[in-house]
């Protein structure tokens, strides 16, 4: 479940408020060497997601005034997200189909943690026989 890949990895959701500005996000993206904050109204509940993919686009389209801009103008606002009893698996092909690296687990309409791709093929890597992987992998392929 998407709750197990979760649990073992101890990294903190770094999160930010939609009325920031961009070059704040900027500043919080380099300083914790991330590629994706978390848009959250009040402390836990997610109005979307800044990439580094939406601020280069930001970038092209608007020139270095969009670092002024506030986070919600510039943020993915349709957010895929999964729930904690998803399987690594699906959430995984949910990702490769959408073409995203990071997808924010949500329970309950709270936002409880944040998987990447990295952490799924890790978990899936060290809790998966050999004959699972092979399948997932040729599944993977067809797509």
């Amino acid at each position: 479940m998407a709750r197990d890949v979760i649990q073992i990895k101890s990294r903190i959701i770094e999160t930010i408020s939609p009325d920031k500005t961009v070059g704040e996000a900027v500043e919080m993206l380099a300083k914790h060497r991330i590629g994706l904050l978390v848009v959250c109204k009040n402390r836990d509940q997610l109005a979307g997601v800044l990439s580094e993919r939406d601020v280069v686009q930001a970038l092209g389209k608007d020139g270095p005034s969009c670092l002024e801009f506030k986070v919600d103008a510039v943020m993915t606002k349709d957010v895929i997200t999964c729930n904690g009893a998803a399987h690594p698996h699906d959430v995984l092909t949910q990702m490769h189909e959408r073409n995203i690296r990071h997808m924010p687990v949500v329970e309950k309409g709270k936002l409880v943690g944040i998987v990447t791709s990295r952490d799924i093929l890790e978990h899936l890597a060290k809790n998966t026989t050999p004959d699972e992987q092979a399948m997932m992998w040729a599944k993977m392929v067809q797509m």
